[in-house]
């Protein structure tokens, strides 16, 4: 009749800038690992809508890097 499905959260993200690749397990994580690449405020532009107690807010943080990725 129907389905039950719950959010998964991810253990680790992988993200990948230049050259440089890292696997992250936090959005604080994933947020220095920008910072790192002189992207602070890019990493505060995909974090300004995510709810960092969410059980998908690493993976979706990774969907929105790669969406900005594509768009340019």
């Amino acid at each position: 009749m129907g389905s039950i499905s719950k959010n998964v959260a991810a253990a680790s993200v992988r993200i990948v800038i230049g050259n440089d690749e890292r696997e992250v397990k936090s959005l604080r994580e994933a947020r220095g690992f920008l910072r790192e690449h002189r992207a602070g405020a890019l990493a505060d532009f995909i974090m300004s809508d995510l709810d960092p107690a969410s059980p998908v807010a690493l993976v979706a943080f990774r969907n929105k890097l790669e969406m900005v990725r594509a768009a340019l």
